[in-house]
């Protein structure tokens, strides 16, 4: 299973998928091995169209600190999982989510996800679920990962 983690500063998980510019890719059979993908302007999730190829193709799974409902409603058209989490550790990001206790937070709608230049946006309290649950069930209301691989 492919991971994109959205790291705009290469060290840590970031908030607004839509406007990031850098992913780290993972595999999940190999953690430890990372690729990078960097976003020109027009790719920026934010702004692209949601057809056509994308850099960004053939994921399983993108992770950021926050998304959008705008951002993970394009990806989920495509097959991917999209997951905002408050863990902003990479590695534990990764380790959290194949051993399904990455806490998840809800995907914000559009007025939600708004922030203004130079402000982070603002914390939303995760799901009142069982913590066992951890990603499952969390993505847009469905269900986030049945698998493991």
């Amino acid at each position: 299973m492919k991971i994109a983690l959205a790291s705009q500063n290469r060290r840590t998980l970031t908030a607004h998928a839509g406007k990031c510019r850098h992913f780290f890719i993972v595999d999940s059979a190999n953690p430890a091995t990372q690729a990078s993908v960097n976003l020109a302007p027009g790719e920026l999730l934010h702004n692209w169209s949601g057809s056509g190829p994308h850099p960004l193709d053939g994921i399983d799974v993108l992770i950021a600190a926050t998304v959008g409902t705008g951002v993970a409603v394009k990806l989920t058209k495509r097959g991917m999982r999209v997951l905002a989490t408050p863990e902003r550790d990479l590695q534990h990001v990764v380790e959290r989510l194949l051993n399904d206790t990455l806490p998840i937070e809800p995907i914000r709608s559009e007025p939600d996800a708004r922030s203004r230049p130079g402000e982070c946006l603002p914390k939303v309290a995760a799901p009142t679920a069982p913590a066992a649950s951890g990603a499952m069930g969390a993505i847009l209301g469905g269900n986030a990962w049945s698998h493991k691989t």
